[in-house]
């Protein structure tokens, strides 16, 4: 379930703000990197207000080669502030998205910031993959701590806002409940999955496609992928 229709997107950031800082860590993950320059096509998924799309224009892509898909229109006004970029709104569940966005493709990158958890799915990642340019990189991050079954409450200061965040696990579901002093709790459930189940699918794809391998990145919390892209004679 990822519940944000109610939210606009200012409240959306808001509440959010823990979550929204780096954006522009997904745009140079990959070693080596993609060049990021005005010829660069992007396909951002899940892109939320658009801090990977402003990062991006900042750091030099053309809006005309941006590619963002949101799932919830209530959040996308953001992404409209940020340039002429294509926004397209579907769920990628539904596999007849890939036709449309192979329109705008074949990409240099593709992002996903804290959304794989709820979409991933062994046919949807390699539908994705498809989309690639040669040399072309797929890079997503998500959470490597599994939560516990009693939950377990949060607090910290970002800026000059308090926030309070509860998250804690119901069979493989995460329950995650986040508030902000001043507005109401906001709970979004995804399902929890094992850094192993995110290899054992890589791996998969990696023996029967046409990409060379796939890296992961440890940072406290979180983990970030990046599949690589490469030409078969």
């Amino acid at each position: 379930m990822n519940d944000y229709k109610h939210l606009m997107g200012e409240d959306y950031e808001r509440l959010y703000a823990k979550y929204l800082i780096r954006p522009s860590r997904l745009l140079v993950a990959p070693d080596p990197a993609v060049a990021l320059d005005k010829d660069t096509r992007l396909l951002d998924l899940c892109s939320g207000s658009g801090a990977v799309v402003k990062a991006a224009m900042e750091m030099g892509v053309a809006p005309a080669n941006i590619v963002a898909v949101e799932e919830s229109q209530a959040m996308s006004f953001g992404l409209h502030r940020h340039g002429p970029i294509h926004v397209v709104h579907g769920h990628l569940e539904y596999l007849g998205l890939y036709d449309m966005l192979a329109k705008h493709g074949p990409y240099d990158l593709i992002t996903c910031r804290q959304a794989v958890n709820y979409w991933w799915h062994r046919d949807i990642v390699e539908a994705i993959v498809g989309l690639l340019d040669v040399s072309g990189c797929l890079v997503f991050n998500t959470f490597n701590t599994k939560p516990a079954e009693v939950p377990q409450a949060k607090q910290y200061v970002h800026g000059e806002a308090q926030f309070a965040e509860i998250a804690y696990l119901v069979g493989d579901v995460v329950q995650h409940v986040q508030a902000r002093e001043g507005m109401g709790m906001h709970m979004t459930t995804f399902r929890w999955i094992e850094p192993e189940t995110f290899a054992g699918v890589l791996d998969e794809l990696s023996d029967e496609h046409a990409f060379a391998t796939w890296t992961r990145i440890r940072e406290d919390t979180t983990d970030t992928y990046v599949v690589r892209q490469i030409d078969h004679p």
